[in-house]
């Protein structure tokens, strides 16, 4: 029974940096601004309410993927953790028991994949706010220099776009790359029935033939 791994591999790690560093490092700047609109006059900005409440909840997603990835990360293990807690042999001495593990490691990997994906979600949405919020905060009300604070809104507002068109095309890169890996794969697998004489469909799959050594 072989055992879940993420994909791909290297995805536990980005995710950890992004969780460990870029939240609250977020939260920070999030909290700063919501500090400076708070205690400045409301004339200094055009809607101080509507950017504090923003800033709020950008620094409550952020807060929410850290403690979501920092409870996923529990159901997140590997055969090589398994052996090490119950023994580098346990495969063969104890197969039945290595068994039930490699199935609670299944069972485990999706709760950590669940909890992921709302960490995820979760560090996204705060990324938009965070910029809305900023932009808001940048909408000129009165004062001098008008235009180019229209320009700094402007640009904020673009790089937003950006960032929620990535974000999409993120999600469905992932489904793609999980879909091909999974393909590949089979493909793998299937492989030595074509040796022994079997044929291949146009996606790759393989049907046993007839043994050659009759």
């Amino acid at each position: 029974m072989p055992h879940i791994s993420p994909r791909p591999l290297g995805y536990v790690e980005a995710a950890k940096e992004v969780r460990t560093i870029a939240a609250p490092l977020l939260t920070a700047a999030a909290l700063s601004l919501t500090g400076v609109v708070a205690a400045a006059h409301d004339d200094n900005f055009r809607w101080p309410g509507l950017t504090l409440l923003i800033l709020i909840i950008a620094s409550l997603s952020f807060i929410a993927s850290m403690q979501l990835h920092f409870y996923a990360r529990q159901y997140l293990y590997s055969i090589a953790d398994i052996e090490d807690w119950h023994g580098s042999d346990i495969a063969s001495a104890d197969p039945d028991r290595y068994g039930a593990l490699l199935a609670q490691q299944g069972d485990d990997f999706s709760k950590w994949k669940k909890l992921n994906n709302g960490a995820t979600g979760s560090f996204n949405a705060g990324t938009l706010l965070l910029a809305s919020g900023i932009a808001l905060a940048l909408i000129p009300h009165v004062g001098r220099e008008m235009e180019w604070r229209w320009a700094a809104v402007a640009l904020i507002v673009a790089c937003t776009l950006i960032d929620l068109a990535w974000i999409i095309y993120l999600y469905f890169e992932s489904k793609q790359y999980t879909l091909r890996s999974a393909e590949r794969e089979m493909r793998a697998v299937n492989r030595p029935e074509a040796e022994r004489g079997g044929k291949s469909d146009q996606r790759g799959y393989y049907t046993p033939g007839l043994p050659t050594d009759l």
